[in-house]
């Protein structure tokens, strides 16, 4: 079985009522970081190390999916890093805002936040503001569009929806995939819980799909087909446009 460790660790003077509240966020962003990565993944996270002084928590998790561990580890040292630089964190508002709360503890007694794996560490030393959700909004509804990017591991694929040829996150259960290979580069309708921008009304993501169904592709000049399909009797369509105008 695999492992990987997150470290969270307070520079200066720590008051339990501090500590109380990293640790929240901190469970918060770990459990939101996993589920984005792979919602159908089983990890364990157990508690391995505590030190006072610095604060230093390090736990530590196990599955027998290793790529997904990893991914949980440079997720973690990505955010730190964005927030040390004072970058846009690169993952939605569920794992954001957290990530962004750990470093709201900086208050003169506690000076600094580090973010730290095997790999690497990241020393945050400024609050980071939290991301505001006041431009999306969510609603259940489908999406036409062409399946482009299927990513087994992340448990997801990208729509370009068909009316803002725009890219559009749609996060899958663990018994769709079998079907999302049948219809890569296919045109779908998906229906589920879309998030929206407000000022746009253009799709962003589906968090949650509920049904993928194929669109019908349609036979070029298929529309000749309908040439004809209204009949009138014997009467001439001028005499009937006639008789039309007559009445009004």
């Amino acid at each position: 079985m695999a492992e990987t460790t997150l470290t969270l660790s307070l520079e200066g003077q720590v008051w339990l009522t501090d500590f109380t509240s990293v640790m929240t966020h901190f469970q918060e962003l770990v459990e939101a970081l996993c589920e984005y990565l792979n919602r159908e993944a089983v990890v364990h996270w157990e508690i391995v190390d505590l030190k006072a002084g610095s604060t230093v928590t390090t736990i530590r998790g196990a599955s027998l999916d290793r790529e997904f561990l990893a991914q949980v580890s440079n997720a973690f040292l990505t955010i730190g890093q964005h927030m040390q630089r004072g970058q846009s964190i690169p993952y939605p508002y569920p794992i954001a805002q957290p990530a962004t709360q750990l470093t709201h503890v900086i208050n003169g007694r506690i000076t600094a936040v580090r973010f730290a794996t095997a790999q690497n560490s990241i020393t945050i030393e400024t609050r980071v503001p939290s991301p505001g959700r006041t431009g999306r909004a969510v609603s259940y509804g489908e999406i036409r569009g062409t399946v482009e990017t299927l990513q087994r591991r992340q448990h997801r694929f990208t729509l370009y929806d068909e009316l803002f040829d725009q890219a559009v996150t749609c996060h899958l259960r663990s018994d769709q995939h079998e079907m999302m290979r049948q219809l890569w580069g296919k045109a779908v309708v998906v229906t589920g819980e879309i998030e929206r921008d407000v000022e746009t009304q253009r799709p962003v993501e589906i968090r949650v799909v509920d049904d993928i169904q194929l669109l019908e592709s349609v036979v070029p000049g298929s529309y000749e087909r309908a040439r004809g399909i209204l009949r009138f009797g014997d009467e001439r369509p001028a005499d009937l446009l006639r008789r039309l105008r007559d009445a009004e």
